[in-house]
Order: structure tokens, then sequence, then C-alpha cells
């Protein structure tokens, strides 16, 4: 929804909006600088701070190094010197603890034989176990200095405290572990020994973490800040928290703990912004080195506070600074809420004023305004006041134009209505002769239609006799060619008489062959029968001959079994020659009837190549008489096209006179509207002259103004 604001509103609303506006930067500007400042002098706090508790570690760290130092070099100088005294070496050792009361523990633990050849000599005496190697350990138990044998100095696993260093070869610090001999978690400083040019042991100084805690409760940073101790390795040494000691710090688990483990060993300070786990809170971290004597393996002092805390001032003077500028807005909302009536006030007034020439109130004047003053105030109500001027001057002349455009609107009606009646009576005219003239093309058109008909039947006669002509001539040529093929055809039939009298001729001979050849078939059946009785003999014969007879009866079986052939032959001719006698017949009963039929045949053929000659002289006749009818034809189709070819012009010229009567009369029609238009709008300008002059009347500018009668 919008919402429409009065000037004082608007004024109000876009002076606030600037005020917020660099009020917000102020504001924004001021507590950036100040989180910023406040980031910094953290920064430096917790560096220095850092510096300061790493500094006292060290030297705590580097107190007791040195007294391992001192104990190393008095250790490898009674070795090498070979006048050694394990009981003054032992002393020495209680003595140390005792005179350091920081100090948690002192041992030493020499290799092999590597004291003074003895180990064997000690083995299972006090103070030495079952190996006799010099093992001694002095600790503190209840406020006294109690005296145990080194355990696990050869158990893998557990040895780190000993073995580590001795590989070494130099200073050691170890990470920080729990005896649980002893109940303490510590951390050893260790050195390694050297005799005859070998490593021959280590001395160690045992520091419990105790004094290192309350070091680091000690570092205390705002509100929750504290310090904390990290190893080489990123193990927690010190932490408020004791149940962290040591454990992993818990950045070391996250993405950035490579990055912290590089920083602590080598030995840099650094500060950074990071995510606490424990805290659960974003907080800075400052970092220093704690460099113990020449191990190489530096630990690291930090400095946790929480980022809340350090930003607590900040927002603190946030809410101040925003509590004051509210007020201060509060202050300004009441000078402008005032200055904007004061501007307000004389805007009202030419508002109302304003009001007023529009409801038709033009002798408004410059007092009216009551603005005296000389700024854009009065400069507008000087432009008001010309500008009512102006109008009601206006107003006059369109009052005197509008009784003008009144009374011409009268002239032109009375003109209007003389040119429609003109019109009316031109459209009357204009339709009587657009009447004649259709029925006199209506005449014409039906003249023109009954001669085109006459030229189309005068047309069709000609090309209907000119068809007939073309039939007849060919009917001429077919029957011609008729006459000559039936004078064909009778040679063919005499021929053909001829041709079958020769046939029946040659069926007879044929027929007296066939019984020739019968006979002689009769003849070759007794040969054959008589043969095959010849044969049947001859095998009896061969029969009673025996042995002898044997190639005789074979002849006479093989003249036998051709006998039997010829006979089956000859009858299968005979059967041939029964058939062939009986075809001969039949052909010569044909040959009979084809003569006869071909007689008559020929009889009708002589008949019809008569009726054919008398038949194409008639038809000569009549193409002669069709050509005379064509003729005819065609000069009367000529006559009628000529006819139909004028009355098609008249016809067209009828045409044309009425197109141009019905432009006329559409001209007229046009005319005659036009003219009511004019009447129309003339009429409508009339009454709009008429409602100008009442609009007008509502304006007062001195002067009367009187509406004319209709």
């Amino acid at each position: 929804m919008r919402v429409h604001l009065q000037l004082r509103g608007k004024i109000i609303f876009m002076v606030l909006s600037m005020v917020l506006l660099v009020f917000g930067i102020i504001l924004g500007s001021i507590t950036w600088m100040n989180r910023r400042e406040n980031v910094q002098s953290a920064q430096e706090r917790a560096l220095s701070l850092s510096r300061e508790y790493a500094h006292q570690m060290t030297t705590e760290f580097e107190a007791a190094m040195s007294t391992v130092r001192t104990l190393a070099c008095i250790f490898e100088g009674l070795a090498e010197a070979g006048n050694v005294d394990r009981e003054t070496l032992s002393q020495v050792l209680r003595k140390t603890l005792e005179e350091n009361p920081g100090f948690f523990g002192v041992w030493s633990c020499w290799e092999p034989n590597a004291l003074d050849g003895r180990d064997e000599e000690f083995a299972n005496t006090p103070g030495h176990d079952e190996t006799g190697r010099f093992i001694p350990y002095y600790h503190r138990e209840e406020g006294e200095v109690v005296f145990e044998v080194l355990t696990d100095y050869d158990n893998p696993g557990k040895d780190y405290w000993y073995a580590d260093p001795l590989k070494k070869n130099g200073e050691s610090i170890t990470e920080p572990y729990y005896d649980d001999q002893v109940d303490v978690t510590m951390v050893s400083l260790v050195i390694t020994t050297k005799a005859h040019g070998r490593t021959a042991g280590v001395v160690g100084v045992d520091i419990a973490m105790e004094g290192i805690q309350k070091i680091a409760l000690e570092a205390r940073l705002y509100e929750r800040g504290f310090g904390r101790l990290l190893t080489y390795e990123g193990i927690l040494a010190a932490h408020p928290d004791p149940e962290q000691i040591e454990k992993p710090a818990p950045e070391m688990e996250g993405s950035e703990g490579e990055a912290i483990l590089r920083g602590i060993r080598s030995g840099e300070s650094w500060f950074q912004e990071s995510w606490s786990e424990t805290m659960n809170e974003p907080t800075y971290r400052a970092f220093a080195p704690v460099l113990v004597g020449k191990t190489g393996t530096p630990w690291s002092f930090s400095a946790v506070i929480p980022k809340r805390d350090v930003v607590a001032s900040s927002q603190r003077l946030f809410f101040i600074n925003v509590f004051l500028s509210f007020l201060g807005m509060f202050l300004i909302t009441l000078v402008i809420f005032f200055i904007a009536g004061r501007i307000a006030k004389p805007l009202r007034r030419v508002e109302r004023l304003a009001r007023q020439a529009q409801e038709g109130d033009l002798t408004i004047s410059r007092r009216d305004f009551q603005i005296c003053s000389k700024d854009e105030m009065g400069a507008m109500a000087d432009a008001l006041t010309a500008m009512i001027a102006s109008q009601a001057a206006m107003v006059l002349e369109i009052r005197h134009m509008a009784e003008s455009v009144s009374a011409r609107a009268d002239a032109l009606v009375q003109v209007s209505e003389k040119v429609d009646a003109a019109a009316e009576d031109v459209r009357k005219n204009v339709d009587e002769t657009a009447e004649l003239s259709e029925s006199n093309s209506a005449s014409i058109e039906e003249t023109t239609a009954g001669v085109e008909e006459v030229a189309g039947a005068a047309q069709t006669i000609a090309r209907s006799a000119g068809e007939g002509a073309e039939a007849v001539s060919l009917m001429e040529g077919s029957a011609e060619e008729s006459v000559e093929k039936v004078r064909i055809m009778l040679e063919d039939l005499r021929g053909m008489g001829e041709k079958t009298r020769e046939s029946m001729a040659a069926v007879a001979h044929l027929s007296e062959a066939v019984q020739n050849i019968s006979g002689f078939v009769s003849t070759i059946t007794k040969i054959a029968n008589q043969t095959n009785m010849l044969a049947l003999n001859a095998a009896i014969e061969a029969a009673w001959a025996g042995e002898a007879g044997r190639g005789f009866a074979v002849v006479a079986e093989e003249v036998r079994k051709l006998a039997e052939e010829s006979n089956l032959a000859a009858g299968e001719v005979s059967k041939l020659i029964e058939q062939l006698e009986e075809n001969s017949k039949n052909s010569m009963q044909v040959a009979e009837d084809s003569g006869a039929i071909l007689g008559t045949t020929l009889v009708q053929a002589g008949e019809a190549h008569e009726k054919l000659e008398e038949t194409l002289l008639q038809i000569q006749g009549v193409l002669g008489v069709i050509e005379n009818v064509a003729s005819i034809s065609q000069e009367q189709a000529a006559s009628s096209e000529e006819m139909a070819s004028a009355m098609d012009q008249i016809s067209l010229s009828s045409t044309q006179m009425g197109e141009r009567i019905s432009v006329i009369k559409r001209d007229a029609e046009e005319t005659a509207d036009n003219a009511r238009e004019v009447a129309q709008m003339v009429q409508e300008m009339r009454s709009q002259g008429e409602e100008l002059l009442t609009r007008v009347a509502r304006f007062r500018t001195g002067e009367s103004l009187q509406l004319p009668r209709r």
C-alpha cells in the first residue's frame, strides 16, 4: 500500500533519512575503528603476556638444564679419571635435589660397565639391582627425599625417558608423562654423558608439571582469557583444565593443526583468530616460543582470549553511541518539525487559493496570499497571481469566441439544410434516369442474346454440314474400298473352288493308296504267322536233336521272336490304316460340303458386289447436296456474327451509360450524406459552443455572461 505524506512529513522523512545515514556511517566507522584498536591491543597484550610467561618457563627449564649440565660434567670427569666412588656420586645427586626445591627428582642411568667397569661387583647390593649398573633415583615423597633404583630402563615401550635421550646424544626434554609409581605427571630434562670417547649414560632432572601449571594459571587476560603450554608434539603440558593435560591441543585435530605445529617447531611467535571447540566460540590466540637449552625441540606458550571479551568494550561503546544517536535524532526531529510547519503554513494557504481558482473564482488578488517575504514563497505568490489574472483574461476571450461560434453555427445549419434538400432532388432525378437506362440495357441484352442464338445455330448447321460432308466423303472412300475388297474376295472364292476340287481328287487317290497298303499289311501278317509256325517246328526239331541242335534252337527262338514282333507291328499298322481310311472318308465328306458352301458364297458375293456399286453412286449424290447446305450455312453464320458484334457494341455503350449514371447517383448520395453530416457537425458545434459558454459561466471574472438562446 502506497503511503501519501504531506509536505511536513516528507521534509521530516528526507532529513531524518539523511541524518540516519550519516549517523549510521559515523557509528559504523567508530565501532569498526574501536574494534580494530581493541583487537590490536588484545594482540599486543596477548603476545606480550605469552612472551612474558614463555620467558618465565624458559628460565625454569634453563635453570634445571644448567644443573643437569653440571652433574653431567662431574660424572664425565670422574669416569674419565678412573677414580669413581659410586656412593659419592649418589650423594651428589641427593644433595642436588635437596638444594633445588623446584625439582621433583634427580637420577642417572649408565650403560653396563660404562661407569667404572664394576657392575658385577655391585650386583644385588644396596642401591643396585641384579645388573649392578649405576641407576640411582632420588625423588620427593611427602616432603622427604627418597632413594630408589630406576626400573623399566630396559623395558621397550616404557624406557622412552632413557632410550630416546640416549639415542639423541645431547640435551633433551621429554613429553609430559605420568609416573604411576609416584603418582605424578612430570617432564624430564636429560643430558647424555660420555666416557672414553663413547656415550656412557644419561643424567636427568624431573620437574613436576604442578609448578609449571601454577605459572600457567597466573596468566589471565580480560575476563575469561587463559594461558597454556604446548610441547614440541602439540601436547598440552599446562592448562587451566587439568583434564586436558597430556592430551593433544583441540586445534591439532582440525585443518589448522599442521600449521600450528610447524609454527611451534620453528620457534615462532604469532597471533591468529580461530574457533575454540572447548569454549564453542571464536577466540584470539597468541603463541610465544619456550626454548629449552640446546634440545632443538622448542615448546610454545599460548594465550587464549575469547573474541567476545575483546570486543565487549566496543559493544558497550556501540550501544552508548546508538543511544546518543537516537537522542540526537529525536532533538533534530523536533527542530525539523517546527521548521517544516513554518514552511508548510503559507503553502497550505496557497493550496486553498488554488482550489478556489479551480472552482472558478478568478477574482483572487496578491493580498489574498498574505505573503510579504521576498524569498521563493513571495515569488511563488507573484507567479500564481499573474497566472490567475492571465486565466481570467483567457476566460473572457473564450467567452466572446464561444458566442461568435454559436452564431455562425446557426447560419451553417440553415445552409446545410438547403444543400441537403438540393442533393435529395438530384438523387431522385438520377434514380429515374438509372431506371430507364437499366430497362434499355435489358432490351438490348435480350436482342443481343437472340442474335447470338441465331448466329450460333447457323454456325452449328454449317459445322454439322461440313462434318456430314466429311463423313459422306469418308463413306464414299469406304464404299469404294468395300467394292474392291468384294471383287478380290470373289476371285479368291473362285480360286478356292479350284483348290477344293483338287483336294477332293488327292483325297480319293490317298484312299486308294491306303487300301493297297492294307493288302500289303495282310500279306505281312500271314508271313509272320507262317514264320512263327516254322520257328516252333524248328525248336521242336532242335529239342529232339539234343546237344547238336542247341544252336539251331537258339536261332529258331530268335526267328520266332522276330515273327512275333512283325506280327505286332503289322497289327499296329493295320490299326493306323483303319484310322487313315476313316479320316479319308471324313475328308472327302468335308471337301464335298465345303464345295457346296463355297458355291453358295460365291453367288452371294456377286450379288453384294452389285449392291455396293449402286450404294456408291447414291453416296456421291448425297455428298453434293451436303456441300451446298454447308456453303449456305457458313454465309448465314457470318451475317449473324456481324449482327451480334453490332448488338454487343450497343449493349456495351448502354452498360457504360448505366455505370456513369450509378456513379452520378452515388456521388449525389454522398453529397446528401455529407450535407447531413455537416448539418450534424454544425449542430454539435452549436451545442459545444453553448456548453463552452455554460462552463465559462462558472468562472467569476467581474463581468456578467449571457447564454445565447436557441
